[in-house]
């Protein structure tokens, strides 16, 4: 087994209030609200209409010409309202279900003999960074195109504790999954799980390697990004990916626990996808744990003592680095949801802040005390504290980043010009959006925001 490590990255200290493993369970909900939305956007077709009686795990919406799962019913039922909502920034097409009372689920385990088949039905084809392959357009790479499978066991997110956590506590059911995928495509492919030595030993991933000649496992680390999909593909593949190399055009499946305990679910005990775990942590979230609902659940059933409203919070989904903010606590749980955050608010200013020694501020640049105690738990709130100041090419952007070429602060240098095309022969396409850049900044400055915004006129400057 041999360590493999990708380009930059940091590793967050340890911060108050962490997460923990406990789990919140949401009871049975009356009704549901789900939304015919896929990851990349894709608007599913409805296959009910206002009226008709439906079981957890019946099909509600697809659209096999478009890219995109099959939407299931996450609660048997009927459906009460078809009608737009505000989800993720967009309006889309909803289907409400008022539950029958009853937790009947459809069994899934005979309805074809194929198994692509079944994880398409099931729902779980929307699992993964991409989507799973199958028949029916779930995914942009094809069944036949997939060369390697590589599954992240490991968490770099700054709070993050769900693929360590699932992996420690389903770990027969994770390895069922494992056995299953190097085959699910119709041939034998090789699998790549990235996990931490310690998790390797214990849960003796060592031995299966010798009896499992397809099966690869990787030494990682917590260094944040190094978990999103091209710093993944790089450690599993042990080199630098080029410009142009990414999952699709390499044919990879990127998966993470919760997406192996998923399919195996649907396929080895025929239980469509109609649940959903996600973390709730954050400093500013006493009871950081795992929860796990019905999809469609909104967030204030599952939660009711959040206040998402709560103008001393900032409630962030997915990434505490590159996330967006929410504040709709009617928002229905879906599989886009991998974490919700919660961050303290603090805007006003601190006198002689840059006096002060910092033991509690993360410090990459080792300025603050903090830099230097390792073992002290750090403050983590939304003061950048200081403004935005000229850039001093100090190069600590250029350090982080985890991809190999990108020089983060010259792409920001000319974009904030309105010189876009400057900006590209510097190859912003190449940024994962991470926003390691940004939080190491010592002059303050959105540099992930700026190279978003290079990456939006470029693609409006191509499009005729």
């Amino acid at each position: 087994m041999k360590r493999r490590f990708p380009k930059g990255g940091y590793t967050f200290p340890v911060r108050k209030k962490g997460p923990s493993t406990s789990f919140i369970t949401s009871p049975l909900p009356k009704k549901v609200t789900i939304p015919l939305i896929a990851a990349h956007g894709t608007v599913m077709d409805l296959t009910v209409k206002k009226g008709d009686a439906v079981t957890a795990g019946d099909i509600i919406a697809r659209n096999d010409q478009a890219l995109g799962p099959a939407i299931v019913a996450s609660i048997s039922g009927v459906v009460e309202h078809i009608g737009e909502i505000g989800y993720l920034g967009r309006s889309v097409t909803a289907v409400t279900i008022r539950s029958s009372g009853t937790d009947s689920v459809r069994d899934i385990r005979h309805i074809s003999r194929h198994q692509c088949d079944v994880i398409y039905i099931s729902g779980a084809s929307a699992c993964g960074c991409d989507g799973i392959p199958t028949q029916y357009n779930s995914s942009r790479l094809s069944p036949a195109s997939v060369t390697s499978i590589i599954i992240t066991a490991i968490d770099s997110e700054p709070f993050s504790v769900l693929n360590e956590t699932l992996l420690l506590e389903n770990a027969k059911q994770f390895t069922e999954g494992v056995n299953l995928l190097h085959r699910l495509f119709g041939k034998v492919l090789p699998v790549h799980i990235v996990a931490r030595s310690g998790h390797i030993k214990r849960l003796g991933f060592t031995g299966q390697m010798k009896e499992r000649p397809w099966l690869h496992v990787h030494a990682g680390t917590k260094k944040y990004p190094h978990t999103l999909s091209i710093p993944l593909i790089e450690r599993a593949f042990g080199r630098a990916l080029s410009d142009k190399e990414d999952a699709v055009s390499l044919g990879c499946v990127i998966l993470n626990v919760r997406d192996v305990l998923a399919i195996n679910e649907a396929v080895n005990h025929g239980r469509p996808l109609i649940e959903h775990i996600f973390e709730v942590t954050g400093p500013g979230f006493g009871r950081s744990a795992l929860a796990q609902a019905r999809i469609g659940t909104p967030l204030k059933h599952l939660l009711p003592d959040i206040a998402l409203a709560d103008t001393g919070m900032r409630w962030v989904l997915n990434s505490v680095m590159s996330g967006t903010v929410i504040d709709d606590p009617a928002m229905p749980v879906t599989p886009l949801i991998q974490s919700i955050i919660c961050i303290p608010e603090k805007r006003e200013r601190e006198l002689l802040w840059f006096l002060r020694p910092g033991s509690n501020r993360d410090s990459y640049s080792g300025a603050y005390l903090g830099g230097f105690m390792k073992g002290v738990t750090k403050d983590f709130n939304t003061n950048m504290h200081g403004e935005a100041r000229p850039c001093i090419s100090c190069g600590w952007c250029e350090e982080v980043c985890p991809r190999q070429t990108l020089m983060p602060h010259q792409i920001v240098r000319y974009a904030e010009k309105g010189l876009f095309e400057e900006a590209a022969r510097f190859r912003p396409f190449l940024c994962i959006e991470c926003g390691l850049c940004s939080y190491v900044c010592p002059s303050k400055l959105p540099l992930l925001e700026r190279i978003r915004q290079c990456k939006q006129e470029l693609q409006k400057a191509e499009t005729p």
